[in-house]
């Protein structure tokens, strides 16, 4: 039989771009983290520093530490969201009216630009006019600075509690999806079985419905811890990192250092350590997941 090229030809424009704007800017991202080069340079005139910008990141760059802290404090928000959305989806996998009604309720948040959500919730934590602030007034209590730098916990800024809350809001539908695809996945015969066992509904739910869903669990965790340490767009929406830098976050740091000051070089060194260090934070949270019994492979 003669083989066909012809496939292969519709495949050209998928490498080219795969090419040009993947392996290319990635490898170009790689050689400008070693390097001074601002756009204003020609790239032939860059110089090589080495390591210099990268050493730059953990001892003169203040900014950047903090922005590390308040990235992993922001996965805090990472168990809420996956315990209300798993609460939730057990509830729509009940045979309640208007589950599809409900489904699509909570995943509209999901679907939704993160930009238009800022701006309602901007407006939801504004200090004179705001919802919260009416609330609070309305029972007696004295209004919030929602996105301030007041400190709710030691060194945690009341400002990023509020940008916590908001994504926890805007992914449970996501979370509630990938749960309730799991448990709708769980064969009716292994319940079936427990209950003629003897097993209550919360042995049935520990040793059935728990161990059936851990690989959703694992997604959940893995895509949220990766998702939350990335965080840009709200906290840029929200608070540009401020006020001054307790909102800071890594993402939003290395676009200034990129963007506003022209450090191209610099910026990429972020980037590149960055991304090391939530590859290290996935490997880690896997093995420890592992260890767990969470694998089934």
């Amino acid at each position: 039989m003669k083989r066909s090229y012809v496939p292969y030809i519709f495949l050209i424009p998928f490498f080219i771009n795969l090419a040009v704007f993947s392996l290319f800017t990635l490898g170009f991202g790689v050689y400008m983290s070693f390097t001074n080069w601002d756009p204003w340079t020609p790239i032939g005139a860059a110089r090589f520093i080495g390591l210099t910008n990268y050493i730059r990141a953990f001892t003169e760059d203040p900014v950047f530490l903090m922005a590390l802290k308040n990235a992993f404090i922001y996965v805090l928000y990472e168990p809420f969201a996956i315990f209300i959305g798993f609460f939730f989806a057990l509830i729509l996998n009940t045979a309640i009216k208007g589950r599809s009604v409900f489904r699509t309720i909570f995943f509209l948040p999901v679907i939704t630009s993160t930009v238009a959500i800022s701006f309602v919730w901007n407006w939801l934590y504004d200090y004179q006019y705001g919802p919260f602030n009416e609330v609070l007034r309305a029972l007696g209590l004295p209004p919030q600075h929602w996105l301030s730098q007041i400190e709710i916990l030691p060194g945690v800024p009341i400002a990023l509690t509020s940008i916590m809350l908001m994504s926890i809001w805007q992914w449970i539908g996501l979370n509630v999806i990938i749960f309730l695809a799991a448990l709708q996945s769980i064969p009716k015969e292994y319940h079936e079985a427990a209950r003629v066992s003897g097993a209550n509904a919360w042995n049935r739910f520990r040793h059935v419905t728990i161990p059936l869903v851990r690989p959703a669990l694992l997604f959940c965790a893995i895509t949220a811890t990766a998702g939350s340490l990335q965080v840009f767009t709200e906290v840029y929406m929200l608070t540009r990192g401020g006020p001054g830098t307790v909102t800071q976050v890594p993402v939003v740091w290395m676009t200034i250092q990129a963007i506003t000051f022209n450090e191209f070089g610099y910026g990429a060194a972020l980037a590149y350590t960055f991304f090391l260090i939530i590859l290290a934070v996935s490997l880690i949270e896997i093995r420890i997941l592992r260890r767990g019994g969470m694998f089934y492979y």
